[in-house]
């Protein structure tokens, strides 16, 4: 005989799941240095759960209306206290302890969480999520509270669609919303799969991929309480979904797989779970999720989650280590708990009882819109103010050549250097320092997706320009290519030049072989360079700059796949130079800088460490075509035996592998200087 059976607005055991798997997320992130495991994924799938049955109890008990006043009172007294206070501190904790570098950042998502798009900020950004370290935002947390909030403002109108389908048809309400729901659910779980695989890092944050777990929770809410089990099976139920759950993390790369197919892993065992009930038994699972330090870390369980990663980010600044030892996470963990404890019981809760006593619920609304409208305007306008600053700093007509010589310095051309002066850019600006083609719309996205392989040009040409008879130059390849644009530009300004670049962000202009893939390139980067060749050899342009090696993980080489590329166009009869990748660190370079007092032997490193190749001996051991000019630069970045982060009062470098606008407009004349020996008909 099937065990009596709790009402399903009252579940302990989903509380418990609550507690184990709120649990299981912090010890992960602390831990484990960030690793995902799985109870982000459950706790979308219960908002769905239980979301989805009350949504379609009121509508229909309301004769096919919702009294949306109440609904977003409801949910605006729960989510936003917790959420708002800590966006909040995170913000002004950012502004005092974040380099300033990251200020700007900061700030965006700052807004972006209060107003439940952060999500959509980390993807718009080029944030991937990954283990927690010193460059990762104090805010990438909100991700999944945003598409919970998406979910409470679209899942309203889904059911109120389905309910009003089925009333106009006189069908079940039941049944087509049951079906209603396992549409959306098959097209999102479709399209995660898919995403997944193409596009990893955006698959992870993206609304769409995820909304099949609250669609698949909210099906689960439908059709359970149909079903009636043993009690030994609902024992085993509850043993076989608490492994899965267990165990999720342990087993599947989250990070890399989810939220594709392999996430079933933890919302199966949600489901188990559920299908098991609470039983009373001493030998189920059930026990375990009604036992006291569960449900209190269930209790505490949102505002647990909101405070634990901001505390983590922040003492990985502070204590300037890459992840945290056990004792360490310990403390965190328990500060953590101390502040979602006080945040529940001191603010969450009293706060639910006051608003209980208001009249008016428009009132309710009116001050939760006025308080996130506040907190994100204030959000909005610092951003704004950080932008109109960095853009005023950047005004390098404050600058010379005897205080700032950057590059001048290291070619021994810097007699009279005031080495007194204040480095260039100010250190909140530096890592703004990028070619005014990024932003612009004429760089294609890094990403593998459909339309990114179509070679989109930025167009520069000198006033005194003459297409009939002044030289175009083309730069192609991805970024590392584009931070040439500046140097160039600025020649062509001086020469009479036109520069076209070809910009897509990680592809190589290479092309590959089956035997030799090297260097790897995505499906539509393939693609891209195929077509840029074609654009390129119509243009017929006098030179092709790109990029001669590609130095990684202190490896650094010269692919068969960009010497193929050279030949290609060596074909067409057009000339190439190919330059030299320029230094990668394993730090980013800007914040170090803005952390350490502008110190560029500190922010720097050994040459050897980060260019260990040496170019003549790489360059030897392949055969280069006739029309490459190959070019080493390194001596204009590095000296001898170190790469120092400031040369000349100039950052050298914006990232940890970029250089600054304003530093690469110094390795200008030095690069004239080059291509009069190398291309004097440039010049003539």
């Amino acid at each position: 005989m099937a065990g009596a059976r709790r009402p399903l607005n009252f579940r302990p055991e989903l509380h418990g799941v609550r507690g184990i798997a709120l649990a299981l997320v912090v010890s992960y992130h602390l831990f484990a240095n960030g690793r995902v495991s799985g109870g982000i994924d459950i706790f979308l799938t219960i908002t769905g759960f239980l979301f989805t049955v009350s949504l379609l109890r009121r509508i229909t008990e309301g004769e096919g209306r919702l009294d949306f006043g109440r609904h977003f009172t409801r949910i605006a007294q729960r989510i936003l206290p917790p959420a708002v206070l800590v966006a909040v501190i995170t913000a002004i904790a950012a502004l005092l302890l974040l380099p300033s570098t990251r200020w700007l950042q900061a700030l965006d998502e700052a807004r972006a969480s209060i107003l439940y798009h952060e999500n959509w900020q980390l993807i718009w950004s080029q944030l991937s999520y990954e283990a927690g370290g010193v460059g990762t935002s104090p805010f990438q947390h909100f991700w999944s509270l945003s598409i919970q909030g998406q979910f409470h403002l679209i899942w309203p109108f889904v059911i109120l669609g389905a309910v009003w389908w089925a009333r106009r048809a006189k069908w079940s309400p039941y049944r087509v919303t049951a079906v209603v729901v396992a549409l959306v659910f098959v097209a999102s779980f479709a399209y995660a799969n898919y995403l997944t695989v193409t596009q990893p890092a955006i698959s992870y944050f993206h609304t769409a991929t995820r909304l099949w777990q609250p669609a698949l929770g909210g099906l689960v809410g439908l059709i359970l309480p149909r079903i009636e089990l043993g009690q030994t099976t609902r024992i085993i139920c509850g043993w076989a979904g608490l492994f899965l759950i267990a165990t999720a993390g342990l087993f599947l790369d989250g990070a890399a797989h989810f939220p594709g197919y392999q996430s079933l892993w933890p919302v199966v065992g949600l489901f188990l779970v559920l299908a098991g009930g609470y039983t009373g038994s001493r030998f189920a699972a059930d026990r375990i999720f009604v036992w006291r330090p569960v449900t209190f870390i269930a209790d505490i369980s949102y505002a647990l989650y909101v405070w634990h990663w901001p505390l983590f980010i922040f003492f990985l600044v502070l204590a300037r280590v890459e992840r945290v030892t056990a004792g360490q996470a310990a403390l965190l963990l328990g500060v953590s708990i101390v502040l979602a404890t006080l945040t529940t019981y001191g603010l969450e809760r009293p706060l639910a009882r006051v608003l209980k006593m208001v009249q008016r619920r428009r009132h309710i609304l009116v001050g939760a819109t006025g308080v996130l409208l506040l907190a994100g305007g204030s959000a909005f306008a610092g951003s704004s103010y950080l932008e109109h600053a960095q853009a005023a700093s950047l005004d390098t007509g404050a600058i010379d050549g005897l205080s700032h010589p950057g590059a001048a310095v290291l070619a021994g051309n810097a007699s009279g250097f005031e080495t007194l002066a204040l480095p260039y850019p100010p250190p909140r600006a530096i890592a703004a320092d990028i070619p005014k083609i990024y932003g612009t719309g004429c760089t294609q996205t890094h990403r593998d997706e459909a339309g990114s392989d179509e070679v989109l040009t930025c167009e520069h040409e000198a006033e005194n320009y003459d297409p009939g008879h002044d030289p175009t130059i083309v730069i192609v390849g991805g970024s590392k290519s584009g931070q040439w644009n500046p140097a160039f530009e600025f020649l062509a300004d001086q020469h009479g030049w036109k520069v076209v670049t070809m910009d897509k962000g990680g592809c190589q202009f290479a092309f590959t072989a089956d035997e030799d893939p090297e260097p790897m390139q995505s499906h539509h980067c393939q693609s891209y360079n195929d077509q840029a060749l074609k654009i390129i050899t119509e243009l017929e342009p006098s030179l092709v700059v790109t990029i001669a090696t590609t130095a990684r993980h202190q490896h650094e080489s010269l692919p068969d796949g960009f010497i193929r590329a050279w030949r290609a166009l060596d074909a067409a009869d057009i000339p190439v130079l190919a330059i030299r990748d320029t230094p990668r660190f394993e730090w980013d370079v800007a914040d170090c800088l803005a952390q350490n007092a502008y110190d560029g032997r500190v922010c720097g490193a050994p040459r050897s460490d980060v260019m260990p190749a040496n170019f003549v001996d790489l360059a030897a051991k392949k055969q280069i075509p006739e029309n490459a000019a190959l070019l080493d630069l390194t001596d204009y970045v590095c000296s001898s035996d170190y790469c120092e982060a400031v040369v000349g009062n100039i950052a050298v470098y914006r990232d940890m592998h970029h250089i600054t606008v304003s530093y690469m407009e110094t390795l200008a004349p030095l690069i004239e200087e080059k291509l009069k020996d190398v291309f004097p008909e440039l010049f003539e």
